[in-house]
């Protein structure tokens, strides 16, 4: 309550810029963690779809190399001798050159229709095959369409292509033997997803079986065991990291589920541009503040300028002090305020002046009534003389006594008239010193010569 105009003005206005930057910077803020948010989920999701394109177009690029192979004239005959050397002969060449455009650990496997190998080939590094494809018997009702799909065999998860070759003999044909292309999902497959995706990080699963990651082994197995109990709007956390988590499963030649594929998308990134972010915006808001409250101070010492003219100029009425003016600035509330001010200064002023003049007119009135009053006497004394001279035979000593009155009487009346010249004048007089004794002589004297009278 002790605070001047101008502080509880820049006080009250520093609180409420204070407060509504406050709000602003959290709602934004707020507004930019759900955005990173959806967009983390569309980039997990687009990872998904990404990998789902590539992983589509391998196998599609194994299908057609599997049909364009098996449709061979040259290697329909290798494959019906059975012998090996002559399969690799006839096939390998061209499956060389579609593996190292494929860039993968792919392989060709030749089986009979029992899912005994007759003749394998890889492009790469040596792949572990199973001695036996017995899902070949499975996936027979399927033929002559090829049967695409994802397969556990020995603890290993291939995605297979099986190709069915047939013996030319009209309607009636009869299944000479069936190609048997794919890929090992291992490490190395999730690194190229990875590598391939923008950086998402891959998770092929089935149960408690992990056949590929691109996480180390501590996220892998937190992440492992927080999947069952997470939604799928839902982040998930290795204990370091979230992460936005898709999800799909993996079907096997038969239309079964065998395990599952999980595409995760760090939030650390986004994070660090996010505090990045957040640190920016709290310096933004650290200047905006000071900018306000500079502003708010300016706009505020402004506004009170002319009420803190008003002050002082009430001040110098109070002292009396009418002929003061405060400058009239515009027409707002303030404006009309001063105007109003100076119209009661100048009315007070006009007052002021007609009552001085009254009182000079009351003061003179006075002063008259005193003048009549003390000539009264000096005039008394003459006229009682000038008549006892005149009405009566008086001594030489009487009329010189007289005729003394008579004169001092006159004296007196011009010292008075004087004197009141001087006082209409403004001349006070120089100032005189006497002695107390000599005052009271001369009234006494005058009182004397009054009663004589």
């Amino acid at each position: 309550m002790n605070l001047s105009l101008l502080s509880k003005i820049w006080l009250s206005t520093s609180v409420a810029v204070t407060a509504l930057f406050g709000v602003t910077g959290f709602l934004l803020q707020r507004q930019m963690l759900d955005t990173t948010n959806q967009t983390l989920q569309q980039e997990a999701q687009a990872s998904f779809l990404a990998y789902e394109s590539l992983w589509q177009s391998r196998s599609d690029s194994l299908a057609s190399v599997a049909a364009i192979i098996s449709s061979m004239p040259n290697v329909r005959s290798a494959f019906q001798t059975r012998h090996r050397p002559t399969i690799r002969d006839a096939a390998g060449e061209l499956w060389e050159k579609v593996a190292d455009t494929l860039k993968e650990t792919a392989f060709f496997v030749v089986a009979d229709p029992a899912g005994n190998p007759v003749a394998a080939l890889d492009s790469q590094s040596p792949v572990a095959l199973p001695p036996n494809w017995s899902m070949i018997g499975k996936v027979r009702d399927k033929f002559p369409k090829q049967a695409v799909g994802f397969s556990q065999i020995n603890g290993q998860l291939f995605q297979l292509v099986l190709t069915p070759v047939y013996v030319d003999g009209g309607a009636d044909r009869q299944l000479m033997s069936v190609l048997v292309t794919g890929y090992v999902v291992n490490h190395l497959v999730a690194q190229k997803l990875k590598d391939a995706t923008g950086g998402s990080e891959f998770l092929f699963i089935s149960g408690e079986k992990v056949f590929a990651s691109t996480l180390n082994d501590r996220s892998t197995q937190a992440l492992q065991t927080s999947l069952p109990r997470v939604k799928l709007e839902d982040l998930v956390s290795d204990g370091v990291s979230e992460y936005a988590a898709y999800r799909r499963p993996l079907v096997d030649l038969e239309g079964k589920v065998t395990g599952e594929l999980c595409v995760f998308r760090s939030f650390d990134e986004a994070r660090y541009r996010v505090s990045t972010l957040q640190r920016y915006l709290f310096l933004i808001w650290l200047c905006a503040v000071a900018a306000g409250l500079g502003i708010s101070y300016l706009l505020a010492r402004r506004i009170v300028q002319p009420v803190k003219m008003l002050d002082q100029a009430a001040g110098q009425v109070a002292r009396q002090n009418y002929g003061f003016r405060v400058p009239v600035s515009g027409e707002d509330e303030l404006g009309r305020l001063a105007a109003t001010f100076n119209s009661m200064c100048e009315s007070l002023q006009v007052a002021q002046q007609e009552l001085i003049r009254q009182e000079r007119i009351s003061t003179i009135g006075r002063m008259a009534s005193s003048i009549v009053h003390d000539l009264r006497n000096p005039l008394a004394a003459i006229y009682g003389g000038a008549e006892m001279m005149v009405d009566t035979d008086l001594s030489p000593v009487q009329v010189k006594r007289l005729a003394l009155n008579i004169y001092k009487s006159s004296r007196k009346i011009q010292e008075m008239l004087q004197d009141l010249l001087q006082v209409t004048r403004g001349n006070r007089g120089a100032r005189e010193l006497c002695q107390l004794a000599d005052v009271v002589a001369a009234a006494v004297e005058t009182n004397q010569d009054a009663e004589a009278g």
